[in-house]
């Protein structure tokens, strides 16, 4: 009786990626950015899935049926140390092998009191990179190693890894309309709001009776401009007053609000401000005072990060406390046609703050498309009239962050990754109730709120990028993940500092980031929308190459050239 090998051969090279994951990563480069932003090429470059191709070992056998089979799997030729499955199978598949890496192999079995060994057998795998994980229940997992560093050094593998949240995060909850309306002592918000959906009701009546008079909106000229009064107040008194009427009260740009002091902005040539601190879901109150020519309509490009709402002369105009829509925010977030009246007008801004912080971004778009005047009104209409459902959407605080992964999941992280460490990117909110790491007591959870693309550039952002470097200058914390909510944004601004601070060509810190297109076909995740943004922070250093560019960036933000070799002796082969 004999076990004998058939697959993987001796000698053979392994591939660890499909073909629809190399045919796009060796695409060259103006051609891979168009693919990825078009929505065909997005649907076909998430075809393959995110997962690697897994490796299929088999063998044939003279054992008897029912046997089962040992596989022994090692990156050395005395198998020590070897990982190993059982199966009663003559076949077997298995995931997330190293990339350029030489593995042996061999079966065993006992049969009949005696033990059988089929040959042992020499394999490699495909030096391509990324190296893609499959782990389930987490979407978006890559080795952080794997690519060619400084003086032709490879990243090393196991080390570091980039993964989506390992729990379901915490997130804001809202007061239902019953608890705001109802019981002996309603909240304080609830008379506001419904003052507000009154004033919305009488306005959607007036642009019906527009309507059936057959009068049209005219748009008209205005001197909206880049500066903006701005108000921060606290979150506890902002949330705790009725905030709805005291905004709809304003007929004239206050010196204080809420407490707040009035403070001064402008919005760069794009419309777009940004404070550089980052304190999520904190309220910030954006005022312009402004001159029509004459009674009409202005056209605006207009988004926030991330719940906002606009009122125009005391009226909720357009709403969106349910989000921004997108994380990106820009004028073509949403085009918003205002209803303004000859001479001063007053336009206020309630913005709660996301990840990138308090970002209020209106500019006007008149040289847009303008619909026809008949369109314009019934689109009012429908705006208010969703509005009126989103005003009742109050914040009453935050749910707690939950763990989510299977025993079988956490056992792969802590037995067959060995982590150590989690690095969690996201906010105090997404984090909201969390003490520890979901992996487990054993491993040393990191909170450590993160910026993305030009974020990166902030002075938060800066600080947040060096205080989670300064932890992976200790090899006590390793194997370590590092993720935020999807692995992408914040995830991926972080994976490219670190990648360029070992040195891999900046076509290759591009191929990383954009391998999370394996996953993610959303056309707003593109080189335009994000990624360009990220790569502008450091185009903006002196250096040859980006690997340059990045270090100079690091330095700049207060790292030492020592910590820096600290880390490459760390992740470099």
């Amino acid at each position: 009786m004999s076990i004998t090998p058939l697959a993987p051969i001796n000698g053979t090279v392994v591939g660890l990626l499909y073909e629809q994951h190399k045919s796009y990563l060796t695409m060259p480069h103006a051609e891979r950015v168009a693919y990825f932003a078009d929505p065909a090429g997005r649907q076909e470059m998430k075809s393959a899935g995110y997962h690697p191709l897994p490796v299929a070992f088999s063998w044939q056998s003279s054992l008897p049926p029912g046997t089962e089979y040992t596989l022994k799997l090692a990156t050395n030729a005395q198998l020590g140390g070897a990982a190993t499955v059982t199966t009663t199978d003559c076949r077997i598949v298995l995931d997330n092998l190293l990339i350029g890496t030489k593995y042996y192999w061999q079966v065993t079995a006992e049969s009949a009191g005696q033990t059988f060994s089929s040959a042992r057998v020499d394999f490699e795998t495909e030096a391509q990179a990324p190296r893609l994980l499959r782990i389930d229940e987490v979407p978006n997992v890559r080795d952080l190693g794997g690519w060619m560093g400084l003086d032709g050094r490879r990243v090393r593998q196991g080390m570091l890894y980039r993964t989506a949240a390992v729990n379901l995060g915490g997130g804001r909850i809202f007061y239902s309309r019953e608890e705001l309306e109802s019981g002996e002592r309603p909240h304080p918000v609830g008379e506001g709001v419904r003052r507000t959906e009154a004033a919305m009701q009488r306005q959607i009546e007036q642009l019906r009776q527009r309507l059936q008079q057959g009068k049209e909106a005219e748009f008209v000229g205005s001197n909206l401009g880049p500066e903006w009064k701005v108000f921060r107040p606290k979150r506890t008194v902002f949330e705790s007053v009725d905030y709805q009427t005291e905004l709809d009260r304003l007929t004239a740009i206050p010196t204080t609000l809420m407490g707040a002091a009035m403070e001064t902005v402008k919005t760069d040539s794009k419309g777009l401000f940004s404070f550089e601190e980052i304190i999520p879901d904190a309220p910030a109150v954006f005022m312009q005072e402004f001159e029509a020519e004459e009674d009409g309509y202005l056209q605006l490009g207009c988004g926030a990060d991330y719940y906002w709402g606009l009122r125009l002369n005391g009226t909720r105009v357009f709403d969106r406390q349910t989000g921004n829509g997108t994380s990106m925010v820009s004028a073509d977030n949403f085009t918003v046609q205002l209803p303004v009246r000859k001479g001063r007008n007053l336009m206020v801004a309630h913005v709660f703050s996301g990840a990138a912080g308090w970002a209020w971004c209106c500019i006007d778009r008149s040289d847009l498309q303008q619909p026809d005047g008949k369109t314009i009104i019934r689109q009012m209409i429908a705006e208010l009239e969703e509005a009126q459902e989103i005003i009742w959407h109050v914040p009453q605080g935050y749910s707690s962050a939950s763990d989510s992964l299977s025993q079988s999941t956490l056992a792969y992280f802590n037995n067959e990754l060995g982590i150590r460490s989690d690095i969690d990117l996201r906010f105090e909110a997404e984090c909201w109730g969390m003490t520890g790491s979901p992996l487990g007591k054993d491993v040393k959870w990191f909170e450590r709120p993160f910026s993305s693309y030009d974020g990166m550039q902030t002075k938060s952002g800066r600080k947040a990028f060096v205080d989670t470097f300064r932890i992976l200058l200790e090899e006590d914390n390793y194997p370590a993940i590092f993720h935020c909510a999807a692995g992408q944004d914040r995830t991926g601004a972080l994976a490219f500092i670190l990648n360029g601070l070992l040195g891999v060509e900046e076509d290759n810190l591009y191929l990383d980031w954009e391998s999370t297109g394996f996953w993610n076909d959303d056309i707003d995740f593109t080189h335009a929308r994000r990624f360009d943004r990220l790569v502008g922070v450091f185009t903006a250093y002196p250096g040859d190459t980006m690997a340059d560019k990045v270090e100079n960036y690091a330095l700049d933000s207060g790292l030492t050239r020592r910590e820096i070799e600290r880390f490459r002796e760390i992740m470099l082969e």
